[in-house]
């Protein structure tokens, strides 16, 4: 049996980290920009996937800038705990244990696949306890109620984005780099609605200020759960809809960053339903007529018009604080990762006619077309953020 592993950014830690920021300021001012890169449950669906993720962050860290990462959980991941946690409430014990099973070992064959060595025993026993203590406790909690509520619903929707922080931020530390894995609900302070939470932002921006800062300050990489916070009592809350777009929004703002880019990606899927591979797509907003041609820049109005009439650009909700601060949000494409792909920002609505009648897809149009993603089970108000 693995013993527990405690997976938050201790009080000694963020101590250790705002030592070296101090030992970091002295030595050198960094000039370079800000920005918080989010990364969807296909862009962290594997060994492989998680590797390119931490060489884009640790690529810009090498460059002089400040990343800060925000990742959703593994492909399928979220979608098997909201099974497992539905299997708990009727009492089916089987299904319950399959789920976890296939949890756990896909985690555990990426682990194997990542890491070697201490990071990866170390990891592996990290991985476990989250499982124990949020997913194994919680469900017992269901079945001995023989219901879930939507604070249940909760705390096992936000097991997934904790397994891939402590896993990236393993990997990244591997190579070498300084990283944290920051649990969100130690930094995103919600209104404490379950299922559908916002963020107070004056009230993140302090906890960003005394647990995200300090570990760019240091030189390192911070790496952010999406999708989940806590409110002023404590109490765990997901986002809902597009909840790790608002993580990655509200970070921007509350770190006054030069950009926030969301990363997209297509992909293959294997036998079991998890997935095997990126494959090449669109990047960023394409034109109908050519689907060859990326749209360079909308602006806000225009996304807002997108999303009114169903085009999956984004929520506006959910970037809804980085355009309070004039953050330029990107969309850009995980598999071409050096590719600009489109910038929504604030600027002058065109004279002509509004691109919006000529624009439909993202860099997950045929995601979206051929897997399904309208079809995906809710998760407290949410969909599972594959892309």
């Amino acid at each position: 049996m693995l013993k527990t592993t405690s997976t938050r950014l201790s009080a000694g830690l963020c101590n250790r980290f705002a030592s070296a920021a101090a030992t970091q300021t002295a030595q050198a001012t960094q000039t370079g920009t800000t920005g918080v890169f989010k990364f969807g449950g296909t862009s962290v669906g594997s060994a492989d996937a998680l590797r390119n993720v931490g060489t884009i962050l640790s690529d810009s860290r090498d460059a002089g800038n400040r990343p800060v990462g925000v990742l959703s959980a593994m492909y399928s991941v979220t979608n098997r705990l909201i099974r497992a946690k539905d299997a708990a409430a009727v009492g089916d014990l089987a299904a319950l244990r399959s789920e976890r099973e296939g949890i756990w070992g896909v985690h555990e064959r990426t682990i194997n696949q990542l890491l070697s060595g201490a990071h990866r025993v170390e990891t592996l026993e990290k991985v476990d306890a989250l499982l124990r203590e949020h997913l194994d406790a919680t469900t017992a909690e269901v079945m001995e109620a023989g219901e879930a509520s939507i604070y249940h619903a909760d705390v096992i929707a936000s097991l997934g984005e904790r397994m891939s922080v402590t896993c990236l931020a393993a990997h990244l530390q591997e190579q070498g780099y300084l990283s944290a894995a920051v649990q969100a609900d130690d930094v995103i302070i919600t209104d404490g609605v379950s299922g559908n939470s916002m963020p107070l932002l004056d009230h993140t921006a302090d906890r960003v200020s005394r647990i995200v800062r300090p570990v760019l300050d240091a030189g390192g990489i911070p790496v952010v759960t999406g999708f989940f916070g806590a409110g002023l009592d404590g109490k765990l809350t997901t986002l809902g809809r597009g909840g790790s777009d608002l993580t990655a929004a509200t970070l921007g703002y509350c770190l006054d960053a030069d950009e926030v880019s969301l990363f997209k990606v297509e992909h293959t899927e294997d036998d079991n339903g998890f997935m095997s591979g990126w494959e090449p797509g669109f990047v960023g907003v394409v034109h109908d007529a050519d689907t060859s041609q990326t749209v360079d820049s909308l602006n806000y109005s225009d996304a807002r018009e997108l999303a009114h009439f169903g085009k999956s650009v984004l929520h506006p909700a959910t970037v809804a604080p980085a355009v309070e601060k004039n953050i330029p949000v990107f969309v850009k494409n995980t598999y071409e990762p050096s590719a600009k792909g489109t910038v929504i920002k604030d600027m002058p609505a065109p004279s002509t006619t509004s691109i919006v009648n000529a624009l439909t897809k993202i860099s997950v149009a045929k995601y979206a077309t051929t897997h399904g993603v309208d079809n995906l089970p809710l998760v407290s108000g949410d969909l599972e953020d594959n892309t």
